[in-house]
């Protein structure tokens, strides 16, 4: 049996004006999301272990299924603005990272196009600022040591593979 909030996202993704006959397919998250978090991997310098004594804070990012759908070109155009820095280009590996960053272009300019945003997309805005803003706070205050970025990374890995299973579950 489908369970009624997959149902309540299915019909909020396809009321979109980008899911109209004769529209473009919207975009499929799914290939795009996947390849995404593989380079996040793939990005990982420091094992994670190492750093889990840091003082970091809690990093919590509180998205509901429904908020999924909404929440795709904030959450990678966060992404993108945090690894296209200064900072991260000094950190990371750059052919990796100079991948991540084509991907994630390539994935935002689907979304930039078609995409526009509805009223329920207030809340799940604002979780993300906040979200990304930490982040950025808990970088500089760290100095970007590779510890720093690693904690980062892997946590915004966690939350994009969240949205990820999002939309698989809405899809299956």
């Amino acid at each position: 049996m489908v369970q009624p909030h997959l149902l309540l996202t299915a019909l909020m993704l396809c009321s979109s004006p980008a899911c109209s006959p004769g529209s473009p397919v919207p975009w499929s998250p799914g290939h795009q999301l996947k390849e995404i978090l593989r380079l996040l991997v793939q990005l990982q310098m420091t094992p994670s272990h190492k750093c889990l004594d840091d003082n970091r804070p809690e990093f919590r990012l509180t998205i509901q299924k429904t908020e999924a759908t909404c929440v795709n070109q904030l959450m990678l155009q966060h992404i993108f603005n945090l690894f296209k820095t200064q900072e991260a280009r000094a950190a990371w590996d750059t052919q990796v990272l100079k991948e991540l960053l084509s991907r994630l272009a390539e994935s935002l300019e689907p979304l930039v196009k078609s995409r526009e945003e509805p009223v329920f997309c207030t809340q799940p805005r604002l979780a993300l600022l906040k979200y990304f803003r930490s982040r950025f706070s808990y970088l500089q205050k760290e100095r970007y040591s590779s510890c720093a970025w690693e904690v980062v990374r892997e946590e915004v890995r966690k939350s994009l593979s969240h949205i990820s299973d999002f939309h698989t579950e809405v899809s299956n």
